[in-house]
Order: C-alpha cells, then structure tokens, then sequence
C-alpha cells in the first residue's frame, strides 16, 4: 500500500476509528492504473518479451534483474542461453536505481535479441523503486484523507453554488491539480 492509516491520521491530526484498508487499497489501485508504474518492490518474477533483432530489449521497471534467458524458438520456457550479468549485458538508464531497458554487449555471448514472440525472460524485481517515493506517499496520504472527509458532506469543498432552486456541486477528487501535476510526472507517454 501507498499509505497506511496512522500517516493519514499524521495528515488530519486525528486519530480515526475508522478501517481504511478499503480506501488505501483504491488510492493505491487508482495511483497505479493512473501512472502505469508498481511503486512498490515485490518479490523476484520473471517476465517474457519478444526479440525484435536488435541489442536493446526494452522492459518494464525493474529495481534489479537476477537472470536473463533466452527462450529455445521450437519449445516453450525451454532455455536456449542464460546471459551472464556481468558480461553480456548493461541495465540502462546508466547510473539509476530504476532500469528500463537491457542493452546487449557487443563483446559479450550475444549481439542481438533473437526475433520472435516470447523469446527472452526476464527475472528481477518489477517496480518503479524499492520503496514508495515520498510525493507519491503523500498524494496516496492525502487523497485517502480526502475520501475519509467526503462522508460528511460539510467537510467537503463547494466548486459551485447556485441559489434559485438551490443546487451545489462539490469538487470532485480527481479533478484536483495538485494530485495530477505529480502524478503526470511518473507517467510515460504512449507512443
């Protein structure tokens, strides 16, 4: 989780009766289908990806990468070649705690990526980083705040009012700026 329920009551200044698992676990939801990005390290998984020719295999993030295969075409998970980490192959970007991409050696076993579906596996910790940045911690702290308030109407924020007939429109918790503007940063640009 993003956030837990004694930085949200840090937040308010107050202590809450209230369980918050339900709320922390759709910030945390929303925060990562929004960003596109896992801001919590987990356990070592592998992954597969397709071979396009060429000596860089783009990933998804990752912290740290154990073991690299590449998959024999003719039968499925069956390993062809495991490169070795320390000749083979760089994690790019250069001097980052987050990878992107495998780039291959051109001294090492390999050149290229094999083509084909499936072809290479990755295993390492998929993640944008080991622990959860601190703005993204507070955006997750604050929108859970915000949800806990919105269940007194008079706590939440008028956007507008109108008199005859009375009518009012609250401000809605996606459409704030602040939480956006941070969230935009971590999110990649679909090509």
């Amino acid at each position: 989780m993003l956030t837990s329920k004694s930085k949200v009551e840090t937040f308010l200044g107050t202590s809450i009766s209230e369980d918050l698992v339900d709320k922390i676990a759709w910030v945390t939801a929303y925060i990562t289908n929004y960003t596109e990005k896992d801001f919590e390290a987990g356990v070592a998984e592998s992954r597969y990806y397709d071979g396009d020719g060429t000596d860089t295999l783009i990933i998804d993030d990752v912290t740290s990468v154990t073991q690299v295969d590449i998959i024999d075409a003719q039968a499925v998970d069956d390993v062809e070649y495991t490169l070795d980490n320390t000749n083979d192959y760089w994690l790019y970007p250069l001097n980052k705690t987050t990878f992107d991409r495998i780039k291959l050696n051109p001294s090492g076993a390999r050149g290229i990526f094999p083509i084909g579906h499936h072809r290479i596996k990755v295993t390492g910790v998929f993640a944008y980083s080991a622990t959860v940045p601190a703005d993204i911690e507070w955006v997750a702290t604050s929108m859970v705040a915000e949800l806990y308030k919105m269940k007194d109407d008079s706590t939440r924020v008028i956007s507008s009012e109108t008199l005859g007939e009375y009518s009012v429109t609250f401000e809605k918790l996606t459409d704030k700026p602040r939480y956006t503007t941070i969230l935009d940063f971590y999110r990649t640009p679909n090509i």
